[in-house]
């Protein structure tokens, strides 16, 4: 610290009395990051599958970033459930049947030596973002007869040897009742062992359904269909 005396009284010394706390400190900023957080999207009851969002960017600088990440749910209560990777394109896919999604959007700027950037606009701006989904309204059902159990089926595993396109989806459902209702039925995947869990305790049938959605333009195809379960007893289908 240089001490210069500014009247003709000579200074001889000085004291420093230090508060403990730094009296100034300034750090330079090279970045600045923007997040936005959506509100929990339902899909609704008749939600086949999420497809896919888009949006439009404009850029303020070549070195501008957006990174988009989504989450999907099947109850309202997301806090467990973690973000996917990052999507840096302006869209992506989605491909999740959970009925609950919610987006992330992390926007990074860098910042001018001056910080004078007041009144101006600084860093990307994301804008008429849609996001697309298949819903049951337009999917094509195939429902197998009803098949008469005398038992309650508790597990499941099918198979199934079809072409499906991208952009179009096939779901497997069962039922243990007589019913062309969807929300009869549990849906699940296929060559894996399934606890029928969901099904009315009532029944003692097995009915099943595939459901496939898609555009007009990307049709399923399905080749062959086998599924076997159990409960108290066995019983094996092939179809």
């Amino acid at each position: 610290m240089d001490i210069k005396a500014i009247h003709d009284l000579q200074v001889t010394s000085a004291v420093f009395q230090h508060l403990g706390y730094q009296p100034y400190a300034a750090s330079k900023k090279d970045m600045l990051y923007a997040v936005w957080d959506s509100a929990i999207l339902d899909g609704g009851t008749g939600l086949v599958s999420w497809a896919s969002f888009s949006y439009s960017l404009t850029r303020n600088s070549e070195y501008d970033k957006v990174y988009v990440y989504v989450k999907t749910s099947d109850s309202q209560e997301m806090s467990g459930e973690k973000w996917s990777t990052p999507f840096v394109n302006e869209g992506g896919s989605i491909m999740s049947s959970k009925r609950y999604l919610a987006m992330r959007i992390v926007m990074r700027s860098p910042v001018t030596s001056a910080y004078n950037y007041h009144g101006t606009t600084l860093g990307p701006v994301v804008s008429d973002m849609e996001i697309s989904s298949i819903v049951s309204d337009t999917a094509a059902l195939f429902f197998t007869k009803t098949f008469e159990l005398g038992f309650y089926p508790k597990s499941i595993v099918t198979t199934v040897s079809a072409d499906v396109p991208e952009g179009a989806t096939l779901d497997i459902g069962a039922t243990s009742l007589d019913s062309i209702t969807a929300e009869d039925y549990q849906f699940f995947s296929p060559n894996t062992v399934v606890d029928l869990d969901r099904l009315s305790i009532t029944g003692k049938k097995i009915k099943l359904m595939l459901r496939m959605s898609g555009s007009g333009t990307s049709e399923v195809v399905v080749h062959e269909f086998a599924a076997m379960f159990s409960g108290d007893d066995q019983t094996r289908l092939s179809m």
